[in-house]
């Protein structure tokens, strides 16, 4: 296992339970990623109830990094695409402590 490769698998929100498209897919995704490399995983948290589900993730990953999103603060900080043209989503995410683990 040695000489597997490592890869960086970031997600907007944590993959599991895989219950909603966008969980659904990004789990699938994890999955097979997880069979071919040592992943780590970064995501985003906005309902606290899913992080009782961190340890089921622990499977597929060598590392599991999850950070709880604010959905109010989110949307305002989105506003500011709107003066800027970039698109929601960019600010809706950004979050200066996944930035600093990503680089880590």
């Amino acid at each position: 296992m040695d000489d597997v490769e490592e890869l960086l698998f970031l997600a907007h929100r944590i993959p599991y339970p895989p219950n909603k498209g966008d969980k659904v897919r990004s789990f699938h995704i994890l999955q097979a990623l997880a069979g071919r490399y040592r992943v780590r995983l970064g995501a985003f948290v906005d309902d606290p109830a899913d992080l009782r589900h961190a340890d089921k993730l622990a499977r597929y990953c060598v590392e599991v990094h999850l950070l709880r999103l604010h959905p109010p603060a989110a949307r305002l900080r989105s506003l500011s695409g709107m003066a800027t043209g970039r698109p929601l989503t960019l600010p809706y995410f950004h979050d200066r402590a996944m930035r600093t683990w990503v680089r880590t």
